[in-house]
C-alpha cells in the first residue's frame, strides 16, 4: 500500500503517538531529510512532539 503523508498524519494524531522522521520516511519510501519539505509550513496538526492538552 502506498502512503502519503496525509494518511501518516491521520494515523499518528487518531492514536496520540509519535514518529521519527526516519520511521516517516520509510514509510513514504524517501530520504528522511526530504520529510520536513514534505511536510511543508508548520502547523498544530503536523507537529509530532507537540504535547496533547487535554
Amino acid at each position: 500500500m502506498g502512503y502519503t503523508i496525509e494518511n501518516i498524519l491521520d494515523t499518528l494524531n487518531e492514536h496520540q503517538v509519535r514518529a521519527t522522521y526516519s520511521a516517516v520516511a520509510a514509510l513514504l519510501g524517501v530520504h528522511q531529510r526530504r520529510v520536513g519539505q514534505i511536510l511543508g509550513n508548520r502547523r498544530p496538526y503536523a507537529s509530532w512532539r507537540q504535547a496533547v492538552i487535554q
